[in-house]
């Protein structure tokens, strides 16, 4: 999960409270002021970014020195030191401070280390107990707990959801009346992400079913179990169906039911349940060419406690674990048996191919390169594919600040794991090419990838300069167009003329079922460049600036929270009056074009 995506990373098929029984849910306030802190912080970074081409967008400039970096030279006969120099050369070319990398094979563990600096600030070390939020690799938490609850004859995965929950309906679609949970987990329910409901456009007491209770107004993109369409809130649904049979809160289930078994004893449910243990926790640092420092760069903490957002959709994507606990879950997944937690039958369908994923494509394949990866299908939870003819499965993650990648290759009872904590938009790549090294390490098969050119991927099999975009990625052709951006069917995009003009037309409160109140109010004065401007906040966002760009058209830069994601406002008027007037301001569009996600228009009514 990113938002906040994460919201989408390079190669993620992700990129965020109640409970239906009578106990009651954790409690959750949003650190308001932590996200508009690290609002204005990328802001301001991207900003920068734009006028040095080379920051944090291209994968072949820029070397990282300072105390984070390690020797990657380590390529001796011992198989942990060329795993130690995995975990060393992802930290380093993943512009990462810290990361942990875990292997795991025949139910021994190879390697669960830290490297790098868990706080730059205090300058303190990744241990093996250090936390990160591993995002949407929770997801087969979930599913777990689930399966579960189906062996126990409680659910099964064809069940109608609205035959579980109350309430449970998507828009405009008679067949979401029919959505199961294997729906649900799948990503077919034709509703796309729709994630910054939940980061920003919510109150900071709403619940998650009442947030599952706004899904008949959010927009669909394709009818039921017709298309791959990755969405976090289908996975906080199935979190609610596993508190309603349970009795008690997902956060409380999967500790008993998982972590308390396998004696993951230092992982947390939630970032807030991290924070209350006062438990040793990776800050996520971002990789800064402007603010040099022996000629290099330096790192910029960010926020841990922005993470606490991610709460809010828990089950799918809120768990923090380490290097040790998190190769307790890998043997877990890697015994067929279940380790008497769960059937083996009920275990194997879960790492199946269940659902094709037409819009995945090959990730890597002859005669571009010596091995092929084929990532084409989901199961619940996991990704499934091939790599090197060996079937793998796996699953990548991410919070505010935290890249996550788990890997197993059921056959050879091994596993990897390895997170690091940046934004960085390498990391990800890092995280997979890291793992996939892992395991020709640990099964002896011949490295493609090595330290001498792990950084400049995808040379030398592409001579490209651009960077190699590989597996998974969640979005189709049509979903990363940018067509569309700003276009309200009544945007008025001629010219005003500045006499008949309202001083002030666009001030004013904009009301939308499904994501709240947006509040806009013009700035005084113009930006440096003499265009208007205007601030608008919706649910937990500070004031995010926007800047005229047409005459109703206004560009809205480095958009909520992480991710540099074309965004704009484009504001409808009710008619065009007599020559030189126009009419009153009814409506304001949020266009925003993420190709990691979707395109999002959505239209808020003008109300005063």
């Amino acid at each position: 999960m990113r938002t906040l995506g994460a919201v989408s990373f390079l190669i993620s098929v992700v990129s965020g409270r109640t409970s239906l029984s009578s106990s009651t849910p954790p409690s959750f306030r949003p650190p308001l002021d932590e996200i508009r802190e690290l609002q204005d912080v990328l802001t301001s970074l991207n900003e920068g970014a734009r006028e040095r081409p080379g920051f944090l967008f291209d994968a072949h400039e820029g070397h990282l020195l300072g105390a984070h970096e390690q020797s990657s030279t380590l390529t001796g006969d011992s198989p942990k030191e060329k795993l130690r120099a995995v975990g060393e050369d992802a930290l380093r070319c993943g512009k990462a401070p810290g990361l942990f990398l875990t292997v795991v094979k025949d139910d021994k563990t190879l390697i669960a280390e830290g490297f790098g600096l868990r706080d730059v600030a205090k300058n303190l070390p990744v241990t093996e107990n250090t936390l990160f939020g591993i995002g949407s690799t929770s997801k087969a938490f979930t599913a777990t707990l689930l399966g579960m609850r189906k062996d126990a004859g409680e659910v099964d995965f064809d069940t109608p959801v609205s035959d579980l929950l109350d309430g449970f309906r998507l828009k405009g679609d008679a067949a979401s009346l029919s959505v199961t949970p294997r729906d649900l987990m799948t990503h077919h329910t034709g509703m796309p992400r729709h994630d910054y409901a939940w980061v920003l456009g919510r109150s900071d007491n709403m619940t998650r079913h009442e947030m599952m209770l706004k899904f008949r107004h959010f927009e669909s993109a394709t009818p039921v179990r017709t298309k791959f369409l990755y969405n976090n809130f289908m996975w906080t649904t199935v979190g609610l169906i596993v508190e309603k049979l349970a009795g008690h809160s997902w956060e409380e289930e999967v500790t008993s039911r998982i972590f308390t078994p396998l004696g993951m004893n230092s992982t947390t449910a939630s970032f807030k349940e991290a924070k209350e243990k006062g438990a040793e926790v990776a800050v996520p640092a971002v990789w800064v060419e402007s603010e040099k420092e022996n000629g290099e760069g330096k790192f910029v903490p960010l926020s841990w406690e922005a993470n606490l957002a991610c709460d809010f959709v828990g089950p799918a994507g809120s768990i923090n674990t380490n290097a040790r606990d998190i190769a307790k879950w890998m043997r877990f997944n890697l015994d067929s048996s279940g380790k008497g937690l769960i059937s083996p039958q009920t275990f194997a369908e879960i790492h199946s191919p269940l659902r094709a994923v037409a819009q995945i494509a090959t990730g890597l394949a002859p005669p571009t390169f010596p091995v092929r990866l084929d990532v084409p299908n989901y199961g619940l939870g996991w990704i499934v594919g091939l790599y090197r003819d060996l079937r793998v499965v796996f699953h990548s993650g991410g919070t505010l600040g935290v890249s996550t990648m788990v890997l197993l290759i059921p056959e050879k009872k091994l596993g990897v794991a390895l997170s690091g904590s940046t934004t960085n938009f390498l990391m990800p790549q890092h995280a997979l090419l890291g793992a996939l090294r892992a395991v020709d390490i640990a099964l002896g098969l011949g490295e493609w990838l090595d330290s001498d050119h792990i950084c400049e991927f995808p040379k030398p099999f592409v001579k490209s300069k651009s960077t190699q975009q590989i597996p998974v990625s969640d979005r189709s052709s049509a979903e990363r167009t940018l067509e569309g951006a700003g276009r309200g069917p009544k945007s008025l995009r001629g010219g005003l003329s500045e006499e008949t003009e309202e001083a002030d037309p666009y001030s004013g409160i904009y009301e939308e079922p499904a994501y709240g109140p947006l509040r806009v109010s013009s700035s005084e004065g113009t930006n440096g460049e003499g265009k208007r401007t205007l601030k608008f906040e919706l649910g937990l966002s500070g004031p995010i600036q926007c800047t005229q760009n047409a005459n109703d058209l206004f560009d809205c830069p480095a958009f909520f929270v992480l991710d540099d994601v074309p965004a704009s406002l484009s504001f409808e008027r009710d008619t065009e009056g007599p020559a030189g007037r126009h009419g009153k301001v009814t409506a304001v569009i949020l266009n925003i074009n993420n190709p990691g996600d979707f395109n999002y228009h959505i239209k808020f009514a003008k109300t005063q």
